[in-house]
């Protein structure tokens, strides 16, 4: 709904003119019985740039029926009286460039001051009897500060302010009446800092300061351009902030910018990516020096209460701890969380202690009320002997190539920067049931095999292993062995996301079995994925010319996938290989000089 419908009621009592006497704000000002009543009519306009209205797809400056017109004006007193115009459609011409009024006035001055306010939502309330009938006293410019939300057809409905100041002829209006623009809009495009990604359709606040006015729009997300309207501007400083739907935080600021009132500036901003704010901790949430939570609960750790969420939003800062004062630092030792305040928050052994240098990783669940915290970072460059891993470790550093590295059944893990060069017989990676391997933004996990008798870089028991994440992971397999394999066929691999590469070694599939192996079902729905066939095996599946052994389904669903070697499973168990969910048999022949692509080119 329009936002000056809020008018509605007042425009119906000053067009019936007589009011009481004595009431607060719009209803004092208007005239007793006695005072004379006139009508009179004109034809109203616009100036010769028609450019900034925004009713219609391309801008163009009209009226419209239920459209409002204020107007003031002296009467024989010296008092300001108001007085509006709800324009009906036989009001308005056939292009909707003007529009014929006409005005009730109760005892106006001859020759009286004269202004047009359109539109009528952006007048100024209560209306004071003794002031000036001036920019200060009749326009609420602070609307435009917090009331707009980007889209073109509510500027220009509610915001497009268009602006007459004359003089009454004698007791008669000027025959015709042109109204000025006094705003000036932009229609701003957002991309990143290096202008290769448009996020202009993510952003859900924006806000555009000049120095002296700032304007704050508040908008779902969708596409742009982001248009705001504000007062004009000669050689002002700019600076620009967004956020976008989730809670990325970027900054611009351009300097030397004029912008004048009856101007549409289309701008295009490359934004710098600065903070992000939480409004609660999801699960495997990866916190970085000057992020930002706004919280909206309580968090606690271990059921016991860590910050509240009246001091938010809390920043993640680095800082010396000695006993129990706490000191920010830029070399410090200890990751805290610095509420509104300036207050301090730490807890030990908790991930406000993490040792971890690219940041705090946090793991988390809700419970009523409350969002409960825990994680636990391992430096694998620390781990003496062979280590199991279980839900929420957040994994890094570099493991000693003869130990191994047993994930727990039903575990979810995050690698985030860790590297296992796998010697004789030992598995980068072995998930001893179904597991889910995230893998985190920013990071690079290297799983290659650092002995050709090394097992598979990641290896699944039985049941089903997950991929995700948007880190970067390499892994690659002994002789034998696969890069991502399983033992049998009920182990299943999918791949939901992430920068993947992985090789298979001599006579082993690069995603799938080992020689002489089984597999189960192999999916990838997401993710960069380039899969290496080792010397006589196969690219995904089993190994190559295994006749007597079984792949499970398939299936290409999603991601970009690039296959250097053949895919296949084994028809006579009659399982297939999908893409989109269309079979495509039991085999596709591919090759380094000849890969397999998905999403499938034309002409291929």
């Amino acid at each position: 709904m329009k936002q000056y419908m809020k008018y509605l009621s007042m425009a119906a009592l000053v067009t019936v003119g007589a009011l009481m006497a004595g009431c607060a704000g719009f209803e004092k000002n208007q005239p007793q019985r006695e005072d004379k009543a006139v009508t009179l009519t004109t034809t109203v306009g616009f100036g010769s740039n028609e450019s900034t209205k925004a009713l219609s797809a391309d801008g163009e400056k009209t009226f419209a029926e239920i459209d409002m017109i204020f107007i003031y004006y002296k009467n024989t007193r010296g008092e300001t009286m108001p007085t509006v115009v709800l324009l009906k459609a036989s009001d308005i011409s056939a292009d909707r460039k003007t529009a014929t009024i006409s005005v009730t006035m109760y005892d106006p001055a001859n020759n009286s001051q004269l202004r047009l306010i359109y539109p009528a939502s952006m007048i100024k309330t209560p209306i004071e009897t003794n002031t000036p009938i001036d920019d200060a006293n009749t326009i609420d410019y602070s609307l435009l500060q917090n009331g707009q939300n980007g889209y073109l057809g509510t500027l220009g409905e509610d915001f497009d302010l268009a602006v007459y100041d004359g003089w009454m002829n004698g007791d008669q209006l000027p025959a015709s009446i042109t109204l000025e623009n006094k705003l000036a809009i932009c229609a701003f495009t957002i991309k990143n800092s290096d202008g290769t990604q448009d996020l202009t359709s993510t952003i859900t606040n924006l806000t555009v300061s000049d120095g002296t006015d700032t304007y704050t729009i508040s908008r779902s997300a969708g596409v742009g351009p982001i248009y705001v309207a504000m007062k004009p501007v000669s050689g002002a400083n700019i600076t620009l902030t967004a956020t976008d739907e989730n809670g990325q935080h970027y900054t611009k600021t351009v300097t030397n910018k004029t912008y004048a009132a009856n101007n549409i500036y289309p701008l295009g901003m490359r934004m710098t990516e600065t903070y992000k704010t939480y409004s609660t901790l999801p699960v495997g949430t990866l916190l970085k020096l000057g992020n930002q939570l706004d919280l909206n609960t309580n968090v606690h750790i271990n059921s016991v209460q860590l910050v509240e969420s009246s001091k938010a939003p809390f920043t993640l800062v680095r800082a010396n701890v000695v006993g129990e004062t706490v000191t920010e630092a830029a070399d410090g030792t200890h990751y805290v969380l610095k509420d509104k305040d300036g207050g301090f928050h730490l807890q030990e052994n908790n991930f406000l202690a993490s040792e971890a240098s690219d940041g705090l990783y946090v793991a988390s669940y809700n419970q009523p009320n409350n969002s409960y915290v825990c994680c636990t970072h391992v430096n694998l460059a620390n781990v003496t002997t062979n280590y199991t891993a279980h839900t929420y470790d957040y994994l890094y550093g570099t493991l000693n190539p003869s130990l191994k590295l047993f994930v727990v059944s039903d575990a979810t893990i995050w690698l985030g920067g860790m590297t296992h060069h796998a010697g004789q017989n030992v598995n980068g990676i072995e998930c001893q049931g179904s597991a889910t391997i995230n893998l985190v933004e920013g990071t690079t996990n290297d799983l290659t095999r650092g002995n050709e008798h090394a097992y598979n870089g990641i290896c699944i028991d039985e049941e089903t292993l997950i991929i995700d994440g948007t880190g970067t992971l390499v892994a690659s397999g002994g002789n034998d062995f696969a890069g991502i394999g399983g033992l049998n066929a009920n182990a299943h691999i999918v791949i939901a996301d992430g920068t993947i590469t992985a090789t298979g070694g001599n006579n082993a599939a690069g995603i799938g079995a080992n020689k002489r192996g089984d597999i189960g079902d192999i999916t990838i729905n997401g993710g960069t994925v380039v899969v290496n066939a080792g010397t006589s095996g196969w690219g995904i599946g089993i190994q190559q010319g295994a006749s007597y052994y079984y792949c499970g389904d398939i299936k290409f669903f999603g991601g970009s996938v690039t296959v250097n070697g053949d895919i296949a499973t084994n028809s006579q168990y009659e399982k297939s290989i999908y893409v989109n969910g269309v079979s495509q048999g039991s085999s596709i022949h591919a090759s380094f000089d000849n890969p397999f692509v998905y999403p499938v080119p034309a002409t291929q």
